[in-house]
């Protein structure tokens, strides 16, 4: 009976180690994803391809926003703040408020929700 039991352990816990590998390899492949569009805008950015690094970053924040395991502030945030600076840059007042307006919303907990809603504001004046 026991060795039934274990049998039985051993074989759950197997199934379950695959399935958490099996999430941590896609996890790690859309990771790479996120990364591999960073380094492309931040070339952008050195080549002064502004609007081109712009849509880079936004692709980035958009495909993380709507990956259920990419869905976390801490892998974007500064794409964010490459897109405030970038847009500020190129003088795009009217995106870049709408780009903060959005951000705050979506993301009212970020340690640097202040920061925006205090260059949102100065745009407003």
């Amino acid at each position: 009976k026991m060795a039934n039991k274990f049998a039985q352990f051993e074989k759950q816990l197997k199934l379950e180690t695959k399935k958490i590998e099996a999430e941590n390899r896609l996890w790690e492949k859309e990771y790479r994803i996120l990364g591999s569009r960073s380094e492309k805008a931040k070339k952008y950015e050195k080549e002064e391809k502004f609007e081109l690094a712009i849509s880079t970053y936004l692709e980035n924040i958009e495909y993380s926003k709507s990956n259920v395991r990419m869905n976390n502030i801490s892998y974007i945030a500064r794409d964010i703040e490459r897109v405030i600076i970038l847009y500020g840059k190129i003088g795009e007042k009217e995106l870049l408020k709408k780009f903060l307006s959005e951000n705050i919303s979506f993301y009212p907990k970020f340690q640097g929700v202040e920061k925006w809603k205090i260059r949102l504001s100065k745009l407003s004046i």
